[in-house]
């Protein structure tokens, strides 16, 4: 049983990796085109974010610790796609802040035009 955490503990940080990617695409609406109204990162997102880091080292950690209680196979398994996995899991972590920083450039635009649309306003009203 305890040859499964590693992997299980590494599908769970994938996911969780990839349900903030979402969230900053479909909060960011970066699959719209022009300009369109967006709010800035929200700190659960962020936090979320660091979460998916932390939860990307648990497998190493995990496998480094009870390397001595796996079984021959999965040891060599782990061995073997140890390099595959981090690459994965930086991947998505560098996804994760590419995104969240074209949210924050959409949001930064959208108050931009937010508050030149103020000036004009007043300005038109003199």
């Amino acid at each position: 049983m305890i040859d499964l955490l590693p992997a299980v503990f590494w599908i769970v940080s994938i996911i969780w990796a990839v349900v903030v990617c979402v969230i900053c695409v479909r909060r960011g609406k970066l699959l719209q085109p022009g300009h369109p109204d967006v709010e800035p990162v929200r700190w659960p997102v962020i936090g979320a974010q660091l979460a998916s880091l932390i939860l990307a080292m648990v497998p190493f950690v995990i496998g480094k610790v009870c390397q001595d209680s796996f079984g021959a196979d999965a040891l060599a398994f782990y061995i073997s796609a140890a390099w595959p996995a981090g690459i994965v899991s930086v991947l998505l972590i560098g996804t994760e802040l590419v995104l969240m920083i074209l949210q924050a450039q959409r949001a930064t635009y959208t108050e931009m035009g937010a508050a030149l649309h103020a000036t004009h306003a007043t300005t038109d009203k003199q």
